[in-house]
């Protein structure tokens, strides 16, 4: 997936949060984007989730304008992880599956020895798919969310301070495993963080988003 921003704007409640953002994301890149509390970082991701419109410009999707495709089809090619996880209320199994509930999900489902293993991966060998997924802490739930839209396959993720509320430990294991499948799977990865990240087995661009501007080179 080639994802190109040409020109795009974006004034929210009367405040610009950025403006004239033109930028090519290359199917594998690999995006780290920083700034300041309320610069526009979510806003820009909820733009590339089709979430919102921008105010001008334009952005296109492998060519075609993403304003004109059918939401629900691009989605199935973009998995976002919000820095809030968004669980349902019921197990831990019934949250993992439910991209495979809908009658528009294009993958087979997984097996329970499949999740049990992700789980395991993402030190999560001590939460039962059988566990209330009500009951697990912040960084358990963003773990789990992120482990839902792996196993979808989206050839781009969208992580939104994916690690914010985990130990150092488990925030290792989710950059690792970012990586990996930004390196072996050629997964576009657009990472929203305030954290220290500078992997050195992928080829990262860095953006920063400040004074409405978004600059490459100086995250």
């Amino acid at each position: 997936m080639k994802l190109d921003l040409n020109d795009i704007s974006l004034t929210f409640d009367d405040k610009t949060l950025f403006t004239d953002v033109s930028l090519t994301i290359n199917q594998g890149d690999f995006l780290i984007v920083r700034g300041a509390s309320g610069s526009g970082k979510t806003s820009f991701l909820r733009l590339l989730n089709r979430l919102g419109e921008p105010s001008s410009g334009t952005i296109a999707c492998d060519g075609e304008p993403l304003a004109k495709m059918e939401a629900t089809r691009y989605r199935r090619r973009v998995g976002y992880v919000q820095q809030t996880p968004i669980l349902i209320s019921g197990t831990v199994y019934e949250n993992l599956m439910l991209p495979f509930s809908y009658k528009s999900a294009s993958k087979e489902a997984p097996d329970p020895a499949r999740l049990k293993a992700d789980m395991s991966n993402f030190n999560l060998g001590d939460v039962k798919l059988e566990d209330s997924a009500d009951n697990l802490s912040v960084g358990q739930k963003q773990r789990i969310a992120l482990i839902r839209t792996l196993l979808t396959g989206p050839e781009v993720i969208l992580g939104d301070e994916p690690t914010s509320a985990l130990d150092p430990e488990s925030r290792s294991i989710v950059e690792n495993h970012l990586r990996k499948v930004n390196r072996e799977q050629n997964t576009t990865v657009i990472l929203v963080t305030h954290l220290e990240f500078d992997p050195d087995d992928v080829s990262a661009r860095k953006f920063t988003l400040d004074g409405g501007q978004l600059e490459e080179g100086i995250a």
